[in-house]
């Protein structure tokens, strides 16, 4: 019993550490001179959008995407 206390206590402090959420710019397992991260700091800081979205617009000719049998 005593055991199981201890180790709730500790859960409680360590788990009041944890960050959720992207704490630095980039991907850390990259170096921060890496082409994806250095991207991604030119991308957010011109628009205000994310890299974890993206949005493709296409433009095609007037029923460009209709199939013909």
């Amino acid at each position: 019993m005593t055991l199981a206390i201890a180790l709730g206590v500790f859960g409680a402090w360590k788990g009041a550490q944890v960050q959720i959420g992207d704490l630095h710019r980039g991907v850390p397992e990259l170096r921060a001179d890496s082409r994806y991260n250095t991207d991604t700091a030119v991308v957010t800081s011109k628009f205000s959008i994310g890299v974890d979205v993206l949005n493709v617009i296409a433009e095609t000719k007037p029923q460009g995407a209709s199939t013909t049998a």
